[in-house]
């Protein structure tokens, strides 16, 4: 099933704008009566990745439910190499299936997903706020109104829908006004080019930002390792540049992050993070 829902406020990106977060919910039944249900969700449609939540619904249907109905649901790794022989890539789409057969074993054994993939090593962790409107003033208030809440005091700031200096001028805004109560991290989406970021970058960790994510396109993970080498770059967080085991690999060889951000849509499901998280562990 798609569903579509309707952000607080426009969410601006570097490659697009949205007012609504796109959703695939998969349900499946096992032969004991137990329902899983898992979820994949695209920003924008195809523009972040390939997949869309259009192509997921089409890609489950036709190809990917084939492959597993009839099969044991406690199989995790089978079910994704079965998913796997039936379509390349469509990371989101595998994902929705594989959190549906995780939370249908579960629930048929009395379990969290975590037990079954080792147990729980921490009971919470810190979460950060995406500030998104391109208004910094807007982004200010909303900002204070998590602060004040004691909701939020880490906050990911989406860049590149603007001209760089438009962006700095912003950023300088938001660093002025929450200077001492809040964390600020910066994702980019790849809206910068090297030279971009050669001039950017310092400017960033002058204002104190912590973290910066994805600077540059995803197949630039030269440029990458080369801004990392700067000793005025802040900390680099790899993202679209690493969907497998193998990017992660690739990324780590080439000494291009500090960090990398691990999601289920990119990594086909809990064990491909697993398998992505080890690698950058390693």
């Amino acid at each position: 099933t798609i569903v579509d829902v309707p952000t607080v406020r426009r969410h601006k990106l570097s490659q697009t704008s949205v007012t609504a977060q796109n959703y695939v919910v998969v349900r499946l039944r096992l032969a004991n009566g137990v329902e899983g249900i898992g979820e994949a969700a695209t920003l924008g449609g195809p523009r972040w990745s390939e997949e869309s939540v259009e192509a997921m619904k089409a890609n489950i249907d036709t190809y990917l439910a084939p492959a597993v109905i009839g099969q044991r649901a406690d199989l995790f790794e089978a079910a994704g190499i079965r998913m796997d022989q039936a379509a390349k890539r469509n990371n989101a789409a595998k994902a929705a299936i594989e959190t549906a057969l995780f939370d249908a074993v579960g629930k048929t054994l009395g379990l969290p997903a975590s037990s079954l993939l080792g147990g729980a090593v921490r009971d919470r962790i810190p979460v950060l706020w995406t500030l998104a409107s391109g208004d910094p003033v807007q982004e200010v208030e909303e900002a204070e109104r998590k602060i004040e809440a004691r909701l939020h005091r880490t906050f990911k700031v989406k860049i590149g829908a603007q001209s760089p200096e438009q962006d700095l001028a912003r950023m300088r805004h938001l660093a002025r006004a929450l200077e001492g109560r809040a964390d600020l991290i910066v994702d980019a989406n790849q809206a910068w080019d090297e030279t971009a970021s050669i001039r950017c970058l310092p400017q960033l960790a002058e204002m104190g930002v912590r973290l910066v994510e994805q600077p540059v396109p995803a197949w630039n993970v030269g440029a990458m390792a080369r801004l990392r080498a700067r000793p005025s770059t802040p900390p680099l967080l790899a993202d679209e540049c690493v969907f497998d085991a193998h990017d992660m690999l690739a990324v780590a060889n080439a000494a291009a992050a500090d960090a990398v951000s691990l999601k289920l849509v990119k990594h086909a499901g809990l064990i491909g993070t697993r398998k992505v998280a080890a690698v950058a562990a390693a």
